[in-house]
């Protein structure tokens, strides 16, 4: 079975148990290939399994940040994208590696700005606290 097979849209779910479920598999077995296949997949035709995605991969952040850090370019990325989901996901994905990738994400500073100010309130509280960390990193 493939990894986004595993994913809750492809199970027919509506609940984020199995996205939950595979990220923390990805995450206790340190599979490199997984993520890279999630990434590959963030402009997948079917908007359920991108959403599916974003929300495997920004817990899989959560438990091991170092599995998405190498990414950090395809989440920001993904904060110009019209799908709010995926930008308050990739801005929740960002918090997670902000303290590892603070001067990579310092490049691209105006946009995390511009979608902090301009996003949801998720969007807003993750993207406050990536501010926190790129400022606290930066000469």
């Amino acid at each position: 079975m493939s990894i986004i097979e595993k994913l809750a849209s492809a199970q027919n779910r509506k609940d984020e148990e199995p996205n939950i479920v595979l990220a923390q598999e990805i995450a206790a077995s340190d599979n490199t290939s997984a993520v890279t296949e999630l990434v590959e997949n963030l402009n997948h035709e079917k908007t359920a399994i991108r959403h599916d995605i974003i929300k495997a991969l920004y817990e899989i952040g959560a438990v091991k940040p170092a599995l998405i850090a190498d990414h950090v370019l395809a989440f920001i990325k993904l904060l110009k994208e019209r799908d709010n989901r995926m930008v308050w996901g990739a801005m929740t994905a960002l918090d997670t590696i902000a303290a590892q990738k603070a001067s990579d994400i310092w490049k691209h500073i105006d946009t995390v700005l511009q979608t902090t100010e301009m996003g949801s309130v998720i969007t807003q509280d993750h993207g406050i606290r990536v501010l926190a960390f790129v400022s606290d990193s930066t000469p």
